[in-house]
């Protein structure tokens, strides 16, 4: 029997198509890596990603998320974890936008975005409170999660309340 599957397995590799997978395992496959994805090498990926961090960190310090980037850039300087610059983004130079994903106000165990105000390309690169990854998203999403869409929707539902009726 075991005779019998060497001959089977030596066939297969033999073949067109025992040919072509041996190939790719010993390539180590088609696509698996050698590629740089251009948004982990983006320097602004870092950059953001610290001050989501910090985030966290002012959370845990004082219990409730910051209101504003301006709230934890002055906690931060105090504290000594940051400097100014860090602040401000690599790529369109403004200061970093601080909400509540889902919109409101900040209460504790809010999930907390930072995210750039301007971006590249109309991309801007987001990381959430804590989180070592960022991304890049274009302003649908960020309306959508700072709670645009929400509000936009209550104030439509509201204006329709205030119709006078038969139009």
């Amino acid at each position: 029997m075991v005779c019998c599957q060497k001959i089977h397995i030596r066939r297969f590799f033999t073949s067109p198509l025992g040919l072509l997978v041996g190939l790719l395992l010993a390539s180590g496959g088609i696509g698996c890596g050698g590629g740089k994805n251009p948004i982990a090498s983006d320097p602004e990926v870092a950059h953001i990603v610290k001050v989501a961090e910090l985030v966290k960190e002012y959370e845990t310090a004082k219990g409730i998320p910051p209101e504003s980037i301006e709230q934890l850039k002055t906690w931060a300087l105090k504290e000594g974890k940051a400097q100014d610059s860090e602040f401000v983004s690599t790529r369109d130079k403004e200061a970093y936008v601080l909400e509540v994903s889902g919109g409101g106000k900040p209460m504790k165990g809010s999930q907390m975005m930072v995210h750039e105000a301007t971006g590249k390309n109309k991309k801007k690169f987001m990381a959430m409170g804590g989180s070592s990854v960022a991304t890049e998203k274009d302003d649908a999403y960020f309306g959508y999660m700072g709670g645009g869409l929400v509000k936009d929707s209550k104030k439509q539902q509201e204006q329709k309340r205030h119709e006078p009726k038969g139009q």
